[in-house]
């Protein structure tokens, strides 16, 4: 089974936010044969943890989510198919970017984004 983690898992698991350990079992079980991460989820990750603990701590947070998942770059098929997802399901662009990644590799999207809850496919933590 095909799994996409978006960023809240990754930021959770790495700030120790409350929901770190569902995080954590998630991360730790992840191999980049079943696991995928959307680029776009790269960028919400790097900026968020180079704005707060610099740019270290970022490069690490992303090697480690490029050794555990394979990453999804966003092609231009992608991208219209981001777009009608944006329209059809009310997300902003990265969500319907990160949801689109998910619903074409038939993953289950692994988050904490409430925007996503109630979802087809979604595993909401």
């Amino acid at each position: 089974m095909a799994i996409v983690l978006d960023s809240t898992i990754w930021i959770a698991y790495v700030t120790d936010e409350a929901s770190a350990s569902a995080c954590a079992r998630r991360v730790e079980s992840a191999e980049p044969e079943t696991y995928f991460t959307p680029s776009i989820v790269a960028y919400e990750v790097y900026r968020k943890m180079l704005k707060e603990r610099g740019v270290k701590a970022a490069r690490e947070v992303v090697g480690h989510i490029k050794a555990r998942t394979t990453m999804i770059a966003l092609t231009s098929d992608g991208a219209l198919n981001a777009a009608e997802t944006s329209v059809k399901e009310g997300l902003s662009m990265a969500d319907a970017i990160i949801y689109s990644a998910a619903r074409s590799l038939n993953a289950t999207l692994v988050t904490g984004d409430g925007h996503f809850k109630g979802k087809k496919g979604v595993e909401y933590l």
